[in-house]
């Protein structure tokens, strides 16, 4: 890291240290690393642009789950929410673009994996949770609005090197482990409040069959990658019997309370 911190160009440390999306200069702007920098109505397209590419992966992806709902499932969780992460956290206001990805998800893909009518809030509270914690990791995209505040948090230390072209790392490692621990914890206490308060309203079926979801190993199959030669794959049938899918109609009870 001290060779490229000393080996950084003048201009490229002008381009670097632009805040990126949220500068309203007039300057044009520009794309570097997969993200958009300096100027506010190129970054504000340039991120529209994905959500527009990424809705349309989604109906794809809801194409595919009508005859391999297992392949399909795994592709968004593998692959298409890492996609998100990353330009949630080097893009300021991504989050006010995702609005077409969540009704995406509802419509379309929930609908196309389960054969069933869009989940209600309780039920799709419970699909976004991680799957260690009775979920599907489905996630909810608006989640992603806090992912660029933690970026920047973990990677100040390494950021000021750059900037101040300081070849000693000094001990940014360790601040940088060290963030990292903390916004770790930081999400799963979030996860564990936002569970707490979603338990208080499961009842009956749909609270036995989520404390089940809880318990070790029970969530080994949701993460498993769906590779047929080693009898991984799982066959629409065997999908669309999953207990939360034949509890779906018992949570639309729920959902009217709330």
């Amino acid at each position: 890291l001290a060779a490229l911190c000393s080996g950084v160009s003048p201009r490229l440390l002008a381009i670097l240290t632009e805040a990126p999306c949220c500068n309203k200069a007039p300057s044009n702007g520009r794309k570097y690393l997969g993200t958009a920098l300096r100027n506010e109505k190129f970054c504000n397209d340039f991120l529209k642009d994905k959500v527009r590419l990424w809705t349309q992966e989604i109906e794809n992806l809801a194409k595919i789950a009508q005859s391999q709902p297992h392949a399909a499932y795994s592709a968004f969780t593998h692959c298409l929410i890492g996609k998100w992460t990353y330009s949630a956290k080097t893009s300021c206001n991504l989050g006010d673009f995702l609005q077409p990805l969540e009704s995406a998800i509802q419509h379309k893909l929930s609908l196309a994996l389960t054969g069933r009518a869009p989940p209600g809030k309780t039920m799709r509270d419970i699909f976004a949770l991680p799957c260690r914690n009775g979920g599907l990791g489905i996630i909810h995209p608006k989640l992603l609005r806090q992912e660029y505040a933690f970026s920047q948090r973990i990677t100040q230390p390494l950021s000021r090197l750059i900037t101040t072209q300081e070849e000693d790392l000094g001990d940014a490692l360790e601040q940088q482990a060290s963030l990292k621990a903390f916004i770790r914890k930081e999400k799963n206490d979030l996860i564990r409040t936002c569970l707490v308060q979603m338990e208080e309203n499961l009842t009956g079926d749909v609270n036995r069959i989520h404390e089940l979801a809880k318990e070790k190993g029970a969530s080994s199959w949701l993460t498993t990658m769906p590779i047929e030669e080693h009898g991984f794959h799982l066959t629409k049938s065997v999908v669309l019997i999953t207990p939360y899918v034949v509890q779906q109609e018992d949570s639309q009870r729920l959902d009217t309370m709330n």
